[in-house]
């Protein structure tokens, strides 16, 4: 994985968040970036659609997903290591 500075990034996180399911690593990953003191834009996929849309668009089996500037880092276990290395 690059070595990336997110404090000189636009973060954008993408997560499941629908009337039937909160994704919980979608909310673990808005805790870690809090937690880290971070700006990101946190985008809600709202119905099953969205997500089936995302998903396809960028080829992932699964969310969340955050990009750092247009680089997909991954879900929450990659973002987590990322910001570990930083």
């Amino acid at each position: 994985m690059t070595q990336i500075d997110p404090s000189s990034c636009q973060i954008k996180l993408y997560r499941m968040s629908t009337p039937e399911h909160v994704c919980p690593w979608g909310l673990k990953a808005v805790k870690l970036f809090e937690d880290c003191g971070l700006n990101f834009e946190d985008i809600k996929l709202e119905s099953r659609a969205q997500v089936d849309e995302f998903k396809q668009k960028y080829q992932v089996a699964t969310t969340p997903q955050i990009f750092f500037d247009r680089e997909r880092i991954g879900g929450y276990e990659d973002l987590a290591e990322c910001l570990k290395m930083s």
